[in-house]
């Protein structure tokens, strides 16, 4: 028996208590997340409910604090003012753990593990969570006072110096240690509109959220857009343009600390580094070619779990040299691909034809990886089964991650779609094939969706 709880603004919690025992509705969307509050107190009846206290959500609280015992925490920006009338308020405070709050939530119960939560985990002054044990990869900080080159570098340090400080460094953190190379992961798509993007931002964040040490890159030379979905676009952020000038890889990666103080404070925590494709200007001074970037793979495998690289759309034609200077050899030495289509013919044909491609020049099958992404749940099966049969003949088949708002809205709003139960199984497959790592969600199926009264919901107009 689990214990019920909702939480409305307060989505980056979720998975923790999760795994604590708690049966949990959340979602980053404020309106999803109290039907599923709804949801959960037509189940379960008068639940535990953590709100944290925004202009959006005031006319949530006189409608449901009735139904839900009810908990508003109060963040520096929006503070408490004055004590609920018939709730709980907390006002987060530096130091603030999420235990005391699920304690002075009254929703500890015989049925919670509170040790499951990560020691430490607390609440920053503004709302977010602040988990102390993931690798923080403050030291990849660069030094906005040091000059670009140094007059006379140093001697790099003996790669077996280098393994096992990185190895301290990691334990001392809590964190995985890194041992050996990093395992390097290509999302490949033929077309574009499939969730290639969204999918590499996904398994970069779950791999970091559950301890490993991951770097995303942008290797979509043409048309590089993650930084856009991160929120980082306009951060005046390096990008590979800065580690090609520098020689230095290391001068280009953007560690989590830099991603989350350019991120809004209130968009949930990354635990990824990252390398910020080019600009248009940087990219005509035709600099970095594929060569060159097969070359910054090497290097960010000395120091990483996992190389995460985003690409851009598979052409026949291979015009930046993509496929052939940095996909093959990767995949030819042990690397892995996870190839996304959709209900497209031609976008299909596309990666089927580069896949045929790899097989031909020796890379073994069995480290392609393939899913259809964004599928309707309407959709005839035979037009499913079709795609699917083409796929397993050369690739192991994963599944299906069927069409969903909800990852729409997260992506939309800049935030990750990691842990949503629509795709976090499949996720956790690719990963359990790279590390061998346990498979932590449960297997999605879609919800036939009810029509039900909701709290959150438009009168007239957009309540908020």
């Amino acid at each position: 028996m689990t214990t019920p709880i909702g939480l409305i603004g307060l989505d980056p919690l979720a998975i923790h208590l999760v795994r604590a025992g708690f049966t949990v509705a959340s979602s980053p969307d404020l309106r999803i997340a109290a039907d599923r509050v709804h949801d959960l107190v037509t189940e379960f009846g008068p639940v535990g409910c953590l709100i944290l206290n925004q202009p959006r959500v005031q006319s949530l609280i006189p409608r449901i604090y009735r139904h839900v015992n009810l908990t508003v925490l109060g963040s520096d920006q929006y503070p408490i003012v004055d004590d609920g009338d018939g709730y709980r308020t907390y006002q987060l405070r530096p130091g603030s753990t999420v235990v005391d709050v699920l304690k002075n939530a009254g929703v500890v119960t015989d049925a919670i593990d509170l040790d499951q939560l990560p020691p430490g985990l607390q609440f920053e002054p503004d709302g977010s969570l602040l988990d102390p044990n993931l690798p923080d990869w403050s030291e990849w900080d660069p030094d906005a006072g040091a000059p670009r080159r140094a007059a006379e570098p140093e001697a790099p340090p003996h790669p077996d110096e280098e393994l096992f400080a990185e190895s301290v460094r990691r334990a001392l953190r809590g964190g995985a240690i890194r041992t050996g190379e990093a395992e390097v992961l290509f999302a490949l798509s033929g077309s574009g509109g499939v969730g290639k993007s969204s999918l590499a931002l996904s398994v970069a964040n779950r791999a970091a959220n559950r301890g490993r040490r991951v770097v995303l890159v942008d290797a979509n030379l043409g048309q590089p857009d993650l930084a856009t979905f991160l929120r980082v676009a306009d951060g005046n952020l390096p990008t590979v343009f800065d580690a090609i000038l520098d020689d230095n890889v290391r001068t280009g990666i953007i560690s989590p600390l830099q991603l989350n103080r350019t991120r809004d404070a209130r968009l949930s925590k990354v635990n990824f580094a990252f390398i910020q494709g080019p600009t248009a200007e940087q990219l005509a001074t035709g600099r970095i070619t594929a060569s060159v970037l097969a070359g910054m793979i090497g290097q960010v495998r000395q120091f990483a779990d996992l190389v995460v690289l985003d690409t851009q759309i598979l052409e026949r034609d291979d015009p930046r040299d993509l496929v052939s200077q940095v996909i093959e050899p990767e995949l030819g030495a042990g690397g892995w691909a996870l190839a996304v289509t959709g209900m497209s013919t031609a976008g299909l044909s596309n990666l089927i034809e580069v896949m045929e491609r790899l097989i031909r020049l020796g890379v073994n099958p069995s480290h392609v990886m393939s899913l259809i992404n964004r599928v309707p749940t309407n959709i005839a099966l035979h037009n499913q089964d079709r795609i699917v049969a083409a796929l397993r003949e050369l690739s192991v088949h994963l599944g299906t991650i069927w069409e969903d708002n909800e990852i729409l809205s997260r992506m939309n709003a800049g935030e990750l779609a990691s842990d949503l139960p629509v795709c976090a199984n499949l996720i956790d497959v690719v990963l359990q094939r790279i590390f061998d790592m346990p498979v932590e969600a449960a297997p999605y199926s879609p919800d036939s969706g009810k029509d039900r009264r909701r709290w959150f919901r438009r009168r007239g107009k957009e309540a908020g």
